[in-house]
């Protein structure tokens, strides 16, 4: 009992200072993912994505137990917690979840609900799920959709100690420099991982392979056959040039992938990333045959595996991923500019803003709001170096000076841009609540959860 209610205040210290900064801020986004814990129950996490003393902060809330997973109760459950712990869902003006039909569904959604209590509170399909869906399309490609596969064979086939302790001796004795003893999995969902997956692999391909012709000769009738047949399909052509057009792509993808699982970033700074990939891959793809010819000058098969790819990479980042552009657009007003603007376009743009937004700021009047901006944008101008980045923006954006201005690039900071805050959170839950531990009351949950959350925090600021 004691020990409960140490966790509980404690849980209960640090929750009420992350509402009570929710609060003031008076503007903020709510992130929310579902999964089941180890007793079977639905879990959902709440977390908040607001902006607080010059940063972009996304903060774990709470697990809530949800019984009924319909569109209407989700919207209803999120709501009703919101209201029980005390932040005031008015000044929502974003909601992040992943593209799930009950979350997404443009009729029915559970943010359509959400949207009936809450106008202002705009949908955003988690960035991240959208790029790995992106990726994942793009690898449909038939060439690279078998290639990937026989990378995971070849990981499972080693994935028992006696294998293991072959590619060990092979590692030690043909890429001693490596700094890898195994191979990784290519993870389902992360495809950030499997990046790293592709590029172990590649780094310890020799080692495999040797591993492989040692296993064959084995007097074992299932083993032997199958580390011949992944042999074989590694010294296929086909393979090897596959597995290099995939680590070459990837690479491109990679910067983006690992800027959305980094909270603090902003939507602007998304769509800047995802734009230059895909200039990138639209310049590979342009200069395809001159860049590779003197590596694969014999290999035509390169090109009918490689165009297509990259297409299908161009055309799937730019469908599922800068769509968030469009939501982006009304906001450009905002940003200082060296060009000239057009006046009709930005005093439509900004009368859109103020109109949508006015229960929000300071001042209804859109006259006295443009003339606000236009001299907020001189000032910004005038700076030796404009600012890069939405938080560096607000910082100097003086509040009292310029407080409308301030407002709406506050919204648009805040807008959520992944749900990857919220999955972190499933981690903890899993730690915490384990099978020895599966009737765990969600006040332990939660108390232990935030205090979790508070000791990652503190490692990383340091």
């Amino acid at each position: 009992m004691i020990a409960n209610e140490i966790i509980s205040t404690s849980g209960d210290i640090i929750f009420k200072k992350i509402v009570n900064k929710i609060n003031e801020a008076k503007c903020f986004s709510i992130l929310a993912d579902e999964t089941s814990d180890i007793s079977g129950i639905e879990q959902s996490s709440l977390c908040a994505r607001y902006f607080n003393n010059g940063q972009i902060n996304e903060d774990f809330l709470l697990f809530v137990p949800v019984t009924d997973v319909t569109c209407k109760a989700l919207a209803s459950t999120l709501l009703t917690s919101l209201d029980l712990i005390g932040i005031d869902y008015n000044y929502m003006i974003g909601q992040g979840y992943d593209g799930a039909a009950a979350m997404s569904d443009v009729f029915h959604g559970t943010h359509v609900y959400v949207q009936e209590k809450c106008s202002l509170a705009i949908y955003v399909h988690c960035a991240s799920h959208s790029l790995n869906l992106a990726i994942s399309d793009a690898c449909n490609v038939t060439s690279i959709r078998n290639c990937l596969g026989s990378v995971e064979s070849i990981y499972n086939f080693f994935n028992s100690p006696k294998r293991q302790n072959i590619l060990t001796t092979s590692i030690q004795n043909i890429v001693p420099i490596s700094s890898h003893t195994k191979l990784k999995q290519l993870c389902p969902t992360r495809w950030v991982q499997r990046h790293d997956s592709v590029m172990i692999y590649l780094e310890l391909q020799d080692a495999v392979i040797d591993a492989l012709e040692k296993i064959s000769s084995w007097p074992d009738k299932n083993t032997s056959p199958s580390a011949n047949q992944l042999h074989f399909v590694i010294n296929n052509f086909e393979f090897q040039i596959t597995i290099q057009i995939i680590s070459i792509v990837f690479a491109v993808s990679l910067p983006l992938n690992k800027l959305l699982q980094t909270p603090g970033f902003d939507l602007s700074h998304v769509i800047n990333m995802a734009d230059n990939s895909i200039n990138v891959l639209k310049e590979m793809r342009k200069n395809v045959e001159k860049d590779f010819k003197l590596i694969f000058e014999r290999a035509e098969i390169f090109l009918t595996i490689f165009i297509p790819y990259l297409d299908n990479f161009i055309t799937m980042i730019s469908d599922r991923l800068l769509k968030h552009k469009s939501l982006l657009k009304s906001f450009n007003c905002l940003f200082p500019i060296k060009e000239k603007d057009n006046s009709d376009t930005f005093e439509n743009y900004i009368t859109g803003l103020i109109k949508k937004y006015s229960q929000l700021l300071p001042s209804f009047s859109p006259l006295l709001v443009i003339a606000e901006l236009k001299l907020c944008r001189t000032s910004l101008q005038n700076l030796s170096k404009i600012p890069s980045n939405l938080s560096k923006l607000l910082n100097n954006c003086n509040e009292n000076d310029y407080p409308n201005v301030y407002k709406l690039l506050k919204i648009v900071a805040t807008l959520p841009i992944t749900t990857a805050t919220a999955e972190r959170s499933f981690s903890t839950m899993r730690r915490l609540k384990t099978y020895l531990r599966n009737t765990m009351a969600e006040n332990r949950l939660n108390g232990l959860a935030q205090l979790n959350f508070t000791g990652q925090l503190k490692l990383i600021q340091k």
